[in-house]
């Protein structure tokens, strides 16, 4: 991303460890145009007032072209995404730019699927289901006047992934069945997903 952004990279975390190891390389590389930002977006960016002081302040006033929500969006309520956007669309970007965001589906009946997984076991120990679906806010920004003369893309895709190494799957399944809070589980209740994930993948 450094490469492709040559006018300017914001690099927005709520967790500082992350962006510190970004800081360490760009203090090691001599990099300019990469900047890193501890804060909530929940809680610069829902706000129209805070949106806008959050784009004076810690974007110097710069529009940005591209702004990527890729799975941040699990860590706020879909009710409250209306909004967010709004704000981004209103205080952030420039004319000619755009969003994009990513999540997983909402719904699955494919037990190989990461939408199962999290809605069979968030479900079953702590009553949690994915209602979160990305599909059906695109037709909700269509309505939106706001964004009448906005382009809005909205596409499904297959995704895979394997690997040998047991413990490193487990964690890419461990990250999944966190979202959109993290689900303390039982050493039983882990035990039975380790089983479930085993012997089914």
């Amino acid at each position: 991303m450094e490469a492709a952004f040559q006018g300017g990279l914001y690099l927005l975390d709520i967790d500082p460890a992350p962006l510190n190891i970004v800081k360490e390389r760009i203090r090691r590389q001599w990099i300019k145009h990469v900047k890193t930002i501890t804060a909530d977006y929940n809680k610069v960016l829902m706000d129209p007032v805070k949106a806008e002081r959050f784009f004076q302040k810690r974007l110097g006033g710069k529009r940005l072209d591209l702004i990527t929500l890729d799975h941040s969006l699990y860590y706020c309520s879909e009710s409250a995404w209306e909004g967010l956007f709004e704000n981004l669309y209103r205080a952030i970007l420039g004319r000619r730019s755009a969003i994009h965001a990513v999540l997983m589906a909402s719904k699955s009946d494919d037990q190989y699927s990461a939408t199962w997984l999290y809605n069979h076991f968030a479900g079953k120990y702590f009553g949690e289901k994915n209602d979160q679906d990305l599909a059906a806010f695109a037709t909700t920004l269509r309505k939106n006047k706001l964004f009448q003369n906005v382009r809005i893309i909205s596409r499904k895709h297959r995704v895979k992934f394997f690997i040998d190494d047991f413990g490193k799957f487990m964690a890419v399944i461990w990250m999944i069945l966190l979202y959109p809070n993290v689900h303390n589980c039982t050493p039983e209740e882990k035990g039975e997903i380790t089983e479930h994930i085993y012997q089914k993948f």
